[in-house]
């Protein structure tokens, strides 16, 4: 998994974009995510690529016996663990392909750290392993839309400002380098196809699958340019799986 979190410029600029309250993690990324969310109270759950704790925190609220948060990057840990002190709540820092544990969870959620993960089958393979019977596994990455072209100018201006998106080199999976917050961050692109045969050929049960698009916080909260970037193209995919026999 590529970690740019732990270079200490990149980080202090992603707290500001991620505390800022019309982030699009809180505007249009999260709300999905909490409405998918099973009843947690009695559960165990594992976070992977946590970050600064904001959804294991409002997971606490449904009373779960324990949450552990993972994240490669030693700054998002230090973070999580200033944030939020629990006897219910275990963070640790290390890479999920890592990730060493004899516990079986009941259920398994993942923000926006999965496009990192070069591995995706093995990722996928793995969260199922360690996945109680009828667990559930939640986790959104950047939507295949978004990650496909390799151009550097992301959108076609005219007629409009953001009237399209490019979506070439659609079908070739694989990495993809962009600047972000001034520096280049890698990521992986992979079709809607192998993402969703992944899960299904590992043995999950597809419950449902979530194209974020504009939400009333994103229509009452964010700027003008971005609910019309949001309405021409969707940013993030979120799937909600159950592992089976």
């Amino acid at each position: 998994m590529h970690n740019i979190y732990d270079n200490d410029d990149f980080f202090k600029s992603y707290k500001e974009v991620r505390l800022n309250p019309a982030s699009y993690n809180d505007m249009i990324e999260m709300p999905r995510i909490k409405e998918l969310l099973p009843n947690l109270y009695n559960k165990t759950v594992l976070d992977i690529g946590c970050g600064l704790g904001q959804l294991v925190q409002y997971m606490m609220e449904q009373s779960p016996i324990q949450i552990t948060g993972i994240d490669i990057s030693v700054n998002m840990i230090q973070a999580a663990k200033d944030n939020i002190q629990d006897q219910h709540v275990t963070f640790l820092n290390t890479d999920f392909m890592e990730f060493d544990s004899i516990a079986d969870y009941d259920v398994i959620v993942s923000s926006l750290a999965f496009h990192y993960i070069k591995d995706y089958k093995g990722a996928v393979q793995k969260v199922y392993n360690h996945l109680k019977q009828d667990g559930v596994f939640i986790f959104s990455c950047e939507h295949p839309i978004a990650t496909a072209t390799r151009s550097d100018d992301l959108w076609s201006h005219l007629p409009d400002m953001y009237d399209h998106y490019k979506v070439d080199h659609y079908f070739e999976n694989g990495e993809r380098t962009i600047k972000w917050l001034q520096q280049d961050v890698t990521k992986y692109h992979r079709t809607m196809e192998e993402l969703l045969n992944t899960l299904i050929d590992t043995g999950f049960k597809l419950e449902r699958i979530v194209e974020t698009g504009n939400t009333e916080l994103s229509r009452e909260h964010m700027s003008h340019v971005d609910i019309e970037k949001i309405n021409h193209r969707p940013a993030f995919v979120i799937f909600k799986v159950v592992k089976q026999q």
